[in-house]
Protein backbone atom coordinates (compact mmCIF):
# COMPACT_ATOMS: atom_id res chain seq x y z
CA UNK A 1 0.00 0.00 0.00
CA UNK A 2 2.91 2.14 1.00
CA UNK A 3 4.66 1.37 -2.78
CA UNK A 4 1.19 3.12 -4.36
CA UNK A 5 0.92 5.92 -2.33
CA UNK A 6 4.62 6.83 -2.62
CA UNK A 7 3.67 6.21 -6.89
CA UNK A 8 1.40 8.30 -6.53
CA UNK A 9 3.52 11.25 -4.85
CA UNK A 10 6.11 11.05 -7.37
CA UNK A 11 3.40 10.43 -10.38
CA UNK A 12 2.23 14.34 -10.07
CA UNK A 13 5.50 15.75 -10.56
CA UNK A 14 7.27 16.96 -13.57
CA UNK A 15 11.00 17.06 -13.94
CA UNK A 16 13.01 19.75 -16.02
CA UNK A 17 16.66 20.24 -15.44
CA UNK A 18 18.19 23.83 -14.73
CA UNK A 19 19.38 23.53 -18.25
CA UNK A 20 16.69 22.83 -20.31
CA UNK A 21 14.53 25.49 -18.15
CA UNK A 22 17.65 28.33 -18.91
CA UNK A 23 17.24 27.19 -22.61
CA UNK A 24 13.73 28.12 -22.62
CA UNK A 25 14.04 31.10 -20.68
CA UNK A 26 17.03 32.43 -22.94
CA UNK A 27 14.92 31.23 -26.20
CA UNK A 28 12.05 33.61 -24.84
CA UNK A 29 13.85 36.28 -24.46
CA UNK A 30 15.98 35.95 -27.73
CA UNK A 31 12.16 35.75 -29.72
CA UNK A 32 10.99 39.39 -27.56
CA UNK A 33 8.02 37.65 -26.04
CA UNK A 34 9.52 38.61 -22.46
CA UNK A 35 12.03 40.91 -20.95
CA UNK A 36 15.66 39.32 -19.68
CA UNK A 37 14.15 40.35 -16.29
CA UNK A 38 10.80 38.64 -16.59
CA UNK A 39 12.30 36.04 -17.53
CA UNK A 40 14.49 35.26 -15.05
CA UNK A 41 12.27 36.37 -12.14
CA UNK A 42 9.93 33.68 -13.72
CA UNK A 43 12.94 30.84 -13.95
CA UNK A 44 13.58 31.99 -10.17
CA UNK A 45 10.32 31.30 -9.47
CA UNK A 46 9.97 28.35 -10.73
CA UNK A 47 13.04 26.97 -9.14
CA UNK A 48 11.74 27.87 -5.70
CA UNK A 49 8.37 26.26 -6.27
CA UNK A 50 10.15 23.35 -7.26
CA UNK A 51 12.20 23.15 -4.52
CA UNK A 52 9.44 23.53 -1.88
CA UNK A 53 7.59 20.76 -4.04
CA UNK A 54 10.52 18.32 -3.51
CA UNK A 55 11.08 18.46 -0.57
CA UNK A 56 7.22 17.93 0.45
CA UNK A 57 7.55 14.99 -1.80
CA UNK A 58 11.00 13.92 0.51
CA UNK A 59 9.21 14.60 3.19
CA UNK A 60 5.68 12.28 2.32
CA UNK A 61 7.85 9.50 0.71
CA UNK A 62 9.29 9.32 3.94
CA UNK A 63 6.32 9.20 5.87
CA UNK A 64 4.69 6.40 3.88
CA UNK A 65 8.08 4.44 3.94
CA UNK A 66 8.41 4.96 7.65
CA UNK A 67 4.25 3.38 7.76
CA UNK A 68 5.62 0.83 5.48
CA UNK A 69 8.07 -0.32 7.69
CA UNK A 70 6.12 -0.28 11.17
CA UNK A 71 3.07 -2.37 9.25
CA UNK A 72 6.16 -5.11 7.90
CA UNK A 73 7.28 -4.79 12.04
CA UNK A 74 3.24 -5.59 12.83
CA UNK A 75 2.37 -8.22 10.73
CA UNK A 76 5.89 -10.14 11.25
CA UNK A 77 5.82 -10.05 15.33
CA UNK A 78 1.82 -11.04 14.80
CA UNK A 79 2.59 -14.18 12.26
CA UNK A 80 5.58 -15.21 14.67
CA UNK A 81 3.65 -15.07 17.56
CA UNK A 82 1.13 -17.17 15.69
CA UNK A 83 3.75 -20.10 14.49
CA UNK A 84 4.73 -19.88 18.15
CA UNK A 85 1.94 -21.09 19.34
CA UNK A 86 1.36 -23.31 16.71
CA UNK A 87 4.20 -25.33 17.24
CA UNK A 88 3.59 -25.65 21.33
CA UNK A 89 0.63 -26.65 20.91
CA UNK A 90 2.56 -29.96 18.75
CA UNK A 91 4.62 -30.53 21.35
CA UNK A 92 3.67 -32.75 24.65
Amino acid sequence: MALAALRDVLAKGVVITGERLQETIDETVKRGRMTRQDAEDLAGNLVDIARRQTQDALADAAHLLGRSAQETRRVTRSRAKSALAAIQQRLP
